[in-house]
């Protein structure tokens, strides 16, 4: 009788450690699922070109048209510029984002695309903004992080001339 309740004891605790395994296992694949998809930032051009502009003709300004072309959400945050000279804003069907510039961006901003949405990211240099010296090539840039990429970059040049 002792080797029957032993093998009782033995097959019972066999069987608890096989279901177990079994619920660790359940436990383990039921939080796992297929990541969500991601927005990606397509835009007409990731550079433009403004050639000779003269320092005391007025700001200038250049449209980037920029679109989700991810099967998910694109998310734009934390827009920033290289310089002061430079601001720039992002403009969708229903919003005008604030100016964002070199310093005092707002903090906890952010836009997010849908699949196949559109938006213009507009922006603006004052070639008389270091002042009537200034003259010469000029290349600045605009950052925007995204949840593709770390941050997306967008350049624009110019010769400043008297």
């Amino acid at each position: 009788m002792n080797k029957i309740d032993n093998r009782f004891i033995i097959l019972g605790i066999v069987a608890a450690v096989t279901l177990l395994g079994a619920v660790g296992l359940a436990f383990l694949f039921v939080g796992q699922t297929e990541p969500a998809a991601a927005g990606v930032l397509s835009a007409d051009s990731m550079a433009y070109d403004f050639g000779s502009i003269p320092i005391t003709g007025g700001v200038v300004s250049y449209v980037f048209k920029i679109s989700n072309t991810g099967a998910g959400n694109l998310k734009l945050s934390d827009i920033s510029t290289s310089c002061m000279c430079t601001s720039v804003i992002l403009e969708t069907g229903d919003s005008v984002s604030p100016r964002f510039g070199m310093h005092n961006n707002p903090a906890f901003w952010s836009k997010t695309l849908k699949k196949g949405e559109s938006a213009k990211l507009t922006v603006t240099f004052d070639p008389m903004a270091h002042g009537p010296n200034a003259v010469g090539p000029v290349t600045r840039v605009v950052r925007v992080k995204t949840n593709d990429s770390q941050y997306q970059t967008f350049t624009i040049t110019a010769n400043v001339v008297r």
